[in-house]
């Protein structure tokens, strides 16, 4: 170790980053460069996947659960004040990941239950139109009892938004108050 702290490699591969900011008019800011909240913020999905016996390691996800967690807070806070200006999700250059992560970024403003989103159905064969009946597509949102976010909710978007970058603008596109700003998604 000679005076340098150990950095878990799993970090290279799951590393993500969240950017958090209160603007003027109290419009919340939330940035995810890629989808991988669940192994952070999800004690089993975090044991699984990092070396959570590591102090170092476990000071990072600490971190990266304050960040999150003091943005919902704030967020529920200006809302049950009647203060909160809106709320801006940015997804520019998000390369997507774990669907579950619906749940604690778009997710996190709407009511539990789940949001129906639109219908799907799956591929089941080899002959050209073996495909599954529509079956509604509903994502997870946050189960735990929080506040559904009314305010205006703007996503920013660009031609680097990927995967599930685009399911979280399908879902914002869904409220009644939100927004898609910004380019055509991948």
């Amino acid at each position: 170790r000679d005076g340098y702290d150990y950095i878990d490699p799993t970090f290279a591969t799951k590393g993500i980053t969240f950017d958090y900011a209160l603007f003027k008019g109290n419009i919340a800011y939330f940035h995810v460069d890629k989808f991988a909240m669940t192994l952070y913020l999800e004690d089993a999905r975090t044991q699984e996947t990092f070396n959570t016996s590591d102090p170092a390691t476990m000071h990072h996800i600490q971190q990266m659960r304050e960040v999150w967690q003091a943005w919902l807070n704030t967020v529920q806070q200006l809302h049950r004040s009647g203060t909160l200006g809106g709320v801006v999700l940015d997804v520019r250059s998000n390369t997507g990941g774990n669907v579950n992560d619906f749940q604690y970024f778009v997710g996190s403003l709407l009511p539990s239950g789940g949001l129906h989103f639109g219908y799907q159905r799956y591929k089941r064969g080899t002959a050209r139109y073996d495909y599954s009946p529509m079956m509604e597509a509903t994502a997870v949102t946050m189960s735990t009892p929080h506040e559904t976010i009314t305010e205006p909710v703007v996503i920013l978007t660009n031609c680097k938004s990927v995967s599930m970058s685009e399911m979280s603008t399908l879902g914002v596109k869904t409220m009644p108050s939100g927004k898609v700003i910004g380019k055509r998604t991948w």
